[in-house]
């Protein structure tokens, strides 16, 4: 996706990739300068191609020793993009020096919760709408195959996109046809097993014309913080007055959309890196609360797939 918009901007690329395969595939696209990395060696063959200047831009996912090569090659006045979290969690230090040369070091993570993603987001669209934005690769997975998907993914050995695809169209009709989706589970309508939804402690709400809020309900004055935000956000986005502890987020009509945005206010307000996964998993705010407790009392690991980067 970096390399297409960089191409889209006229920019000369110089790539990095952990994989023969992936750097044949880069070499593909046009690419002509290609390295490998998990080797350092990079940084000297990009400043030797470069006649020691550097580069504008770096965009780096790499950690250690590798994500100091990458700031030696950035160019006077140029800037490091950090995709990256290993060493942002770890307390990783910087070589000072580096910024004589005037240079910025800029962290982004996107998301949801990044101010202006509507725009963005849209921008991105017409870019796709109009061409310039080809579609990524992408390694396709039934979706009761999603363990082997996930398996897949950990090992880093993908390009592009791994996709989960829930069957063809038609039978989705027809399950919908079979069977209304209201107070239903995303479980439920997708056909996944729902063990850990089939016990509804809480009745699915069902408003009445004009009355945002019809079943008036008590939800306790939580005293645990984390519980307490997380019922907060969803009050807020499903427009419930009372969240329970033990409350189940389908049963109270949320939706694969509204579960995005819940997840991307509690990553923001808690500052967990809590992923869309968990409220699948654990459904209710004691169930996600338990979730993000577990991440703010342990040092966070990252998988081979999330170290690797490309410049």
């Amino acid at each position: 996706a970096a390399v297409n918009i960089a191409l889209a901007h006229g920019a000369v690329v110089y790539a990095t990739a952990g994989s023969e395969e992936k750097r044949t595939y880069l070499r593909e696209r046009g690419i002509a300068h290609v390295f490998d990395s998990r080797s350092a060696a990079f940084a000297d063959n990009v400043m030797q191609l470069t006649a020691n200047r550097g580069v504008d831009v770096v965009l780096n996912s790499l950690s250690g020793e590798l994500l100091h090569a990458g700031l030696k090659i950035v160019a006077p006045r140029g800037r490091f993009v950090e995709l990256g979290k290993r060493d942002l969690f770890a307390g990783g230090a910087l070589d000072l020096s580096a910024f004589a040369r005037i240079i910025s070091f800029i962290v982004v993570d996107v998301g949801p919760d990044l101010p202006e993603f509507d725009e963005l987001w849209r921008e991105v669209a017409t870019h796709f709408a109009d061409g310039s934005y080809p579609p990524l690769p992408h390694r396709a997975f039934a979706l009761t195959a999603a363990p082997e998907a996930f398996a897949f993914m950990a090992q880093a050995k993908h390009i592009g996109k791994v996709v989960l695809e829930p069957g063809e169209p038609a039978s989705l009709f027809a399950a919908a046809r079979e069977a209304p989706t209201v107070g239903r589970t995303l479980p439920d309508i997708l056909g996944t097993p729902k063990a850990a939804h089939a016990k509804a402690t809480t009745p699915p709400l069902v408003p009445a014309p004009n009355d945002p809020f019809p079943a008036k309900r008590t939800g306790p004055n939580f005293s645990d913080p984390v519980e307490s935000t997380i019922a907060s956000i969803w009050s807020e986005l499903l427009g419930v007055p009372d969240i329970a502890a033990d409350d189940d987020f389908f049963n109270l009509r949320g939706d694969s959309l509204l579960a995005a945005q819940v997840m991307a206010r509690i990553q923001s307000e808690l500052a967990v890196k809590l992923p869309l996964s968990a409220i699948f998993d654990a459904p209710t705010v004691a169930g996600l609360a338990q979730r993000a407790r577990s991440l703010q009392d342990a040092p966070t690991e990252l998988s081979e797939s999330e170290e690797e980067g490309e410049l």
